[in-house]
Order: C-alpha cells, then structure tokens, then sequence
C-alpha cells in the first residue's frame, strides 16, 4: 500500500511542478513581473509566487481565475494536453512556443 502512495505522491507533486512551470510561462511570455501578475490576478504575491514554485497547490478556483483572466484552456493549464489558448492567438501561441 505504501508504495501505491508514494506512486501518487509522486504524481501529484509532478503536476504541481508542471502547473508552475506553466504559469511562469505563461507571465513570462506575456512580459510581467510576479508582482504586476499576482496583482492582475488578485493573488496576494505570496500566494503567487508559492504556487509558481510549486510550493503549494494551486486551488481550482485560483487555476479558473488565472484562465479565464489569461485566456488559457484550463486543460492545458493542468495537464498540458491541447493548444494553451481558447481564441487562438497566433502571435501569442507563436511566443510560447519560441519561448520554450
């Protein structure tokens, strides 16, 4: 059994990993510092910044708010599947991908 727990331990701290990484792609692609985004998204900076180093989890309420904010396909968000955008944009679909 402990193994089975440390299997799904494991991937959840992997998709909290991924969720930040996303996230500060998303800001750093858009230009903004943490500060200027976590006031955008009406994040405290503290929270912010934990969520973009995977220190927390980010609540399902704050991931609806920084798509919706953003225009971000909240399956990308989390899982990466599918293109980041709702209303494709194609210069900002063209950034991340160079970005990356």
């Amino acid at each position: 059994m402990k193994q089975t727990d440390d299997k799904s331990s494991d991937r959840l701290v992997s998709i909290r990993i991924d969720i930040a990484n996303r996230m500060r792609l998303v800001r750093r692609v858009l230009g903004f510092s943490q500060k200027e985004f976590a006031l955008k998204l009406e994040f405290s900076l503290s929270s912010y910044k934990s969520y973009e180093i995977a220190r927390r989890d980010l609540p399902l309420i704050q991931a609806i708010i920084f798509c919706e904010k953003f225009n971000i396909e909240l399956q990308w968000l989390v899982y990466g599947e599918g293109l980041p955008q709702k209303e494709l944009d194609n210069e900002f679909l063209m950034t991340l991908i160079d970005y990356k």
